[in-house]
């Protein structure tokens, strides 16, 4: 049996999607979780440097979209058809994208700056990603966002709706069938049994 290692901070971050891969397959794995002040110890051994990484029999692997894509793969959560896994990808990349500029929002040093920076963010980039998405789930109708099954887009879309719902207020106003996939994704039981026992925590 493969055995599995998943590192990463103690928090949902880059590494949720492949926690919520692995509970969707029913695989085992080791969830080690790094405090900040101990990741500077820890730094060397992971590739790249950064977190997440994944261990794979003794085998260190990086970059979270790559682990996801690879994992998706190989438990058939990446659809069935080229066209499938182009519409993954899109969606997938679209999220990264961002993730990417909530991240600059949230570790801006200057309070002046910071404050402009989350005005655009609530005012302007939350409704258009929101949007995007609408059209999305909206395109498909099996409620999934390619092909009939849940995949690797649709675990990616939860996750990222569920920290900003958290974060931020109405988020939903433009995204009704988003809030409805959400809802759908957080329902399939092993989802469900994962979220009632997933540690709380700040990010």
């Amino acid at each position: 049996m493969t055995k599995f290692t998943l590192y990463y901070f103690d928090g949902r971050g880059r590494a949720e999607v492949i926690r919520l891969l692995f509970a969707l397959s029913d695989k085992k794995f080791e969830d080690i979780r790094i405090a900040f002040d101990k990741w500077p110890e820890h730094k060397q051994n992971a590739p790249g440097g950064t977190l997440p990484y994944l261990e794979i029999d003794g085998k260190k692997y990086g970059q979270s979209s790559s682990l996801g894509r690879y994992l998706a793969r190989e438990w058939g959560f990446y659809g069935k058809t080229s066209l499938d896994q182009l519409n993954i990808d899109e969606i997938v990349d679209d999220i990264a994208d961002y993730r990417t500029g909530a991240v600059k929002v949230m570790f801006e040093k200057d309070d002046a700056k910071k404050a402009e920076l989350l005005k655009t963010h609530t005012e302007k980039t939350i409704p258009e990603f929101v949007t995007k998405m609408e059209k999305k789930v909206s395109a498909n109708k099996s409620g999934f966002l390619a092909g009939s099954a849940c995949s690797l887009a649709d675990l990616a879309l939860f996750d990222i709706m569920d920290g900003m719902s958290m974060k931020y207020d109405n988020v939903f106003a433009s995204g009704p069938k988003v809030k409805a996939h959400m809802e759908k994704i957080a329902a399939l039981p092993k989802i469900k049994a994962y979220l009632a026992k997933r540690p709380k925590t700040d990010f």
